[in-house]
């Protein structure tokens, strides 16, 4: 089971991964959306987001910008990582994602 988490403003990806108005978090199971969820953490959470992320049983992150030290903790606790992600709906972004066609952007770590 895969566990994706997208930050989410206005119905569209968050440009930075700890600011948005909530997250949106896609449970799949054989390459389906078996759950959709959204979730608004209270601060402690955010401070936090590895450890967040861990409790929920996050497997992967599609995110815009991210603090690069966050990208090294989130892959030590076996959290893959998806930097530069266009701005666009959640429901888009998860559909690229499980067609296999969602890249990172390393460039977007420099900006």
């Amino acid at each position: 089971m895969t566990k994706v988490i997208i930050p989410i403003n206005e119905n569209c990806l968050s440009t930075y991964l700890m600011k948005c108005n909530h997250y949106a978090v896609f449970t799949i199971y054989n390459s389906k959306i078996v759950q959709t969820e959204t979730i608004t953490p209270d601060k402690s959470e955010i401070e936090d987001c590895s450890a967040w992320f861990k409790k929920l049983k996050i497997t992967d992150v599609v995110t815009y910008k991210v603090n690069p030290k966050l990208i090294h903790t989130l892959i030590q606790n076996k959290i893959n990582v998806f930097v530069g992600a266009m701005q666009q709906s959640p429901q888009l972004l998860i559909e690229e994602y499980l067609n296999g066609n969602l890249k990172s952007d390393d460039t977007i770590l420099l900006s």
